[in-house]
């Protein structure tokens, strides 16, 4: 990556977290908005890092 990027990555993998930490309801919920709710794993997220 070049390091104008860098803030871009950043974004990804905490992004990658937060959808790794939803809640069960917060799942829920966005389901309902949504067709399918958003997935990350810790592997993903820890990969993009």
């Amino acid at each position: 990556l070049l390091i104008s990027n860098l803030e871009l990555f950043i974004l990804i993998v905490l992004i990658a977290f937060k959808v790794y930490n939803l809640s069960w309801l917060e799942r829920q919920f966005a389901s309902r908005l949504f067709s399918a709710p958003p997935t990350a794993t810790l592997e993903e997220a820890m990969a993009e890092f």
